[in-house]
């Protein structure tokens, strides 16, 4: 092992949030876990981010920074004129090495565990986007009749069945006015977001595609607009195309209860009952309300349309 070279390409305290967060992309932790198996370094650095992330998970208000820590960081740093003043007698190189990592340790942890928290928060924004209230109330209607969509969770319980139905009715005014600004040049994924979603409430299946896939080729990683586009297809009985595109969201964002959601219902009506069972579960025990309701729900129907699985014979 050359451990010069190890030196050189140490992995840096984000990428290791994102990898402890899953919210890397695959290729990219795939490359990470590989330098991992041969760095110890970096593979303590990655089991202390782990650990961090659980510890923040349980009980949040315990990393919050106090003014005495950043002071305290701050204060080590002025008192240490070695690098402005080298003439000085100074300490060794061993104890200013030291020092330094005795003052910044707790501050790094910070830098650490805030990074993780951005992720945590960023996936909560994108299942909240900001819509206008009539469109959010519609989308919360459409979530209780199709794939759960970003924005509509508090209507996420199944209350009616499934509507595969389009419609030619017409748009509503908040709809038209989304159009509009999109039209004029506010195309960014936020506003295709509520075009799209506003046009599938109100039952408009092919302009609410269009406006998605032109989305997409902008955004191609955008979760929401992946969760669109899969409600989409799915209404329109298009199972593969739903599930490709929640795997794609899935491999961005790991953790988003509304896209593990949304793929165990595509997969248990294509017949893959376990591995939507198991989404299922993940998500009735680690989701807020409505969300493990529904997956409490579905579990539910999945146990009484399959058939008990047959077991082996007596030897």
């Amino acid at each position: 092992m050359n451990m010069e070279r190890d030196r050189d390409i140490h992995v840096n305290l984000e990428d290791l949030a994102r990898l402890a967060d899953g919210t890397m992309e695959p290729r990219e932790a795939t490359a990470l876990h590989e330098h991992l198996a041969r760095c110890r370094s970096c593979t303590a650095a990655y089991a202390e981010a782990v650990r961090y992330r659980a510890a923040w998970l349980a009980n949040p208000s315990a990393f919050r920074p106090t003014r005495a820590l950043v002071d305290a960081g701050l204060r080590s740093r002025s008192q240490d004129t070695s690098i402005e003043h080298p003439v000085r007698t100074a300490p060794s190189s061993r104890v200013r090495r030291n020092r330094w990592i005795a003052a910044g340790a707790m501050i790094t942890l910070v830098a650490a565990v805030a990074i993780v928290v951005g992720v945590v928060r960023m996936d909560r924004r994108i299942a909240s986007p900001d819509l206008p209230a009539p469109i959010r109330a519609a989308l919360e209607a459409s979530s209780a009749r199709g794939l759960v969509l970003p924005g509509g969770e508090r209507g996420a319980i199944r209350a009616s069945p499934i509507d595969r139905s389009g419609g030619t009715g017409a748009v509503s005014e908040p709809v038209k006015q989304a159009i509009e600004a999109y039209e004029r040049g506010l195309r960014t994924s936020e506003q295709t977001y509520v075009v799209g979603a506003g046009l599938l409430a109100g039952g408009q299946l092919d302009a609410a595609r269009g406006y998605v896939e032109e989305g997409l080729q902008h955004h191609p990683n955008d979760v929401p607009l992946l969760v669109l586009s899969a409600d989409v297809a799915y209404r329109a009985s298009e199972l593969p195309s739903a599930e490709r595109a929640l795997r794609q969201a899935l491999a961005t964002r790991p953790r988003n209860a509304v896209v593990s959601i949304d793929l165990a219902i595509v997969l248990a009506e294509s017949g893959h009952t376990q591995e939507a069972e198991r989404l299922f579960r993940n998500v009735a025990r680690g989701s807020a309300e409505p969300l493990a309701e529904r997956a409490r729900q579905e579990l539910a129907r999945i146990s009484r349309t399959t058939p008990p699985r047959a077991s082996s014979p007596a030897r």
